[in-house]
């Protein structure tokens, strides 16, 4: 008898194990085997070194600025190409004003939305697949994978990044530089270093300490550098009172020294203003190497246009010329962009297998973030939609900017998954905003389930704040509904907030937008046809009035977040978190801690 109450008790404490294990998520450990160049880094620089040999100084100084604002030099001579630099980390953003561009290209999903799916062998195919769409498209450099930890929730490009977890962020980074440069094309790691947010970027000074900078800040730039990854650029901000882009301690310290990096530095546009700092910094390429009118007031602050004269006067020497021109052949050689043409458009044959990816991505990337018994929704019942992206498509801009092609309106897709003969789809328009309000409940009587989806504040203030709260909250606050509420959001750049200012609706979706055609999967999604399960990578929230009015202050005198605060994500997450006392420091201009009990149930 004693022996079979000690094999039950152990196989009830493996049980119960076994359980506990049910809840926990986890991102799937995965060995990534690091891109190898076709030519080695070696072979490339003693061929790098032959060739500089034969050019003059005025030749290399060509190399070292851009031309015509997406361009590098190239020297046929030598069977170096013309290099093509182009946007960005969610799909190729096309120039129209550009000749030679594809005419179209798949829009996928945001990355913050592809950081949801915790799917390094999926973000593995969804950069092989841009990088495909690269090759089709003669681009050489693309400008991603863009890595900024999410760390001001009202920088309006955080959608264009993969959230707030180092770890996490490591992981599905380096998947992205394997997967893109195994196409060929180059990878950029952006924006180096500690590039938070947007608003009046090139004033910034982040004053940031050794421990924040290593725990937070670098871990996905040197998981992209272990991966291979072959450019990086560095971002507009200061770092400890000098600008990124020229600073010594960043590029040559940290980036080169510190982390490793072998390969080509290249700065932001318009982002360095000394000419001698940027040239003895340690970085590589300026671009685009030449003014624009809306910067003229600065004056000639460009390497390319200076550099002849500051030698002349001993203010920098050859060997930094050299260094920096060596650095821009040698990614071309390493490439082997010497002995193929960057252009193939045989790979305008997979854009079928692109879509699929990206469609893949969106179903795996949605959170749904409450269901309180209404899904999933009856064809039968009554819906009422409302907001800028009902019609209107929800994507990111600047240049993250995808158009994609063949694309479908939210409005549309419910009508297809309800079927076009039904008359259950109701849908106001113009879009919403705070002063018609009041003429949404009489609308409601008729609908059973109102869906409304983000208005437009959030798509055209990519660089500041989203006002959009502002209606979500007053709405759920002023007005009650007959029919049961259903709330769905398309984030872009700044945290929604999903506690007490929603408690009326019935369920939360997050879908996190940028994917042309994210409706085709948000329709099916409300009524399961397949279950949106994936996890959030975006857990620390603050209320927004903290956040209202920044000012000169925050954009003179930023504090980064450092180590002290808990807010990882780490590598396991229970499916119960409790944070309390999240030390937000002074990007929120007031430096308090919060008590927020943040309960994420996923």
């Amino acid at each position: 008898m004693k022996y079979l109450f000690s094999a039950l008790l152990c196989a009830l404490l493996l049980i119960g194990c076994s359980e506990n294990k049910k809840e926990v998520l986890t991102v799937k450990e995965t060995t990534v085997k690091p891109f190898t160049p076709p030519v080695s880094y070696e072979s490339a620089s003693i061929k790098a070194d032959e060739i500089l040999a034969q050019l003059s100084i005025e030749e290399k100084i060509e190399l070292i600025g851009g031309h015509n604002w997406f361009f590098v030099k190239g020297f046929d001579k030598f069977n170096i190409p013309q290099l093509y630099l182009s946007d960005a980390t969610q799909g190729v953003h096309i120039r129209r004003d550009l000749s030679g561009q594809l005419e179209k290209s798949t829009a996928f999903p945001s990355p913050i939305l592809l950081a949801s799916t915790w799917n390094p062998e999926l973000t593995q195919q969804f950069a092989n697949a841009i990088g495909e769409q690269c090759r089709a498209g003669d681009i050489a450099v693309l400008l991603g994978p863009g890595m900024n930890i999410y760390r001001v929730s009202k920088n309006g490009r955080n959608f264009e990044y993969f959230g707030e977890d180092p770890y996490l962020t490591s992981r599905l980074v380096e998947n992205y530089v394997v997967g893109m440069q195994n196409t060929g094309t180059i990878a950029t790691l952006k924006h180096f270093l500690a590039n938070n947010h947007e608003f009046h970027r090139r004033m910034t000074n982040v004053i940031i300490d050794e421990r924040t900078i290593h725990e937070i800040y670098t871990p996905a730039f040197k998981a992209g550098i272990d991966a291979g990854a072959m450019a990086v650029m560095a971002s507009y901000n200061k770092v400890n009172g000098e600008w990124a882009g020229q600073s010594k301690y960043v590029i040559t310290d940290l980036l080169k020294g510190e982390l490793g990096f072998k390969g080509l530095v290249m700065t932001d546009w318009w982002s360095v203003w000394d000419p001698v700092k940027t040239i003895t910094s340690g970085m590589d390429l300026e671009m685009p190497g030449e003014p624009n009118e809306g910067f003229a007031v600065f004056g000639d602050v460009y390497v390319r246009s200076n550099a002849k004269r500051l030698l002349d006067e001993g203010k920098i020497e050859e060997a930094d010329i050299n260094r920096m021109a060596k650095n821009v052949i040698s990614m071309s050689l390493a490439m082997g962009l010497d002995k193929r043409p960057v252009k193939d458009e045989s790979y305008l044959e997979n854009f079928s297998e692109h879509e699929k990816v990206a469609l893949n991505t969106a179903k795996e990337g949605i959170v749904l973030l409450k269901n309180k018994n209404i899904l999933p929704v009856s064809k039968d019942r009554k819906v009422l939609l409302t907001g800028d992206f009902v019609e209107e498509l929800a994507r990111g801009g600047g240049s993250a900017e995808v158009e994609g092609y063949n694309n479908v309106s939210m409005v549309d897709a419910f009508k297809n998954e309800f079927g076009k003969a039904r008359t259950g789809l109701s849908h106001i328009a113009p879009s919403i905003k705070i002063a018609p309000f009041n003429a949404l409940p009489r609308f409601s009587i008729q609908s059973s389930i109102f869906i409304p989806v983000l208005d437009k504040e959030t798509k055209n203030n990519n660089y500041l704040a989203n006002k959009s709260f502002i209606w979500q909250n007053r709405f759920f606050y002023d007005y009650t509904f007959k029919g049961n509420k259903f709330q769905l959001f398309s984030e872009f750049g700044t945290r929604l907030f999903f506690g007490e200012k929603n408690k009326n609706a019935d369920g939360t979706f997050n879908d996190k937008g940028g994917y042309a055609n994210n409706s085709i999967e948000l329709a099916p999604g409300i009524f399961l046809s397949y279950f949106p399960s994936s996890k959030f990578t975006v857990l620390s929230f603050v209320q927004h009035a903290q956040l209202v009015d920044l000012g000169n202050n925050f954009a003179q005198n930023y504090t980064a977040v450092g180590a002290g605060s808990k807010y990882q994500l780490t590598k396991v997450l229970n499916l119960e978190v409790l944070y309390s006392k999240f030390v937000r420091g002074t990007d929120s201009g007031l430096g308090q801690s919060f008590n927020l009990g943040l309960r994420a149930i996923f």
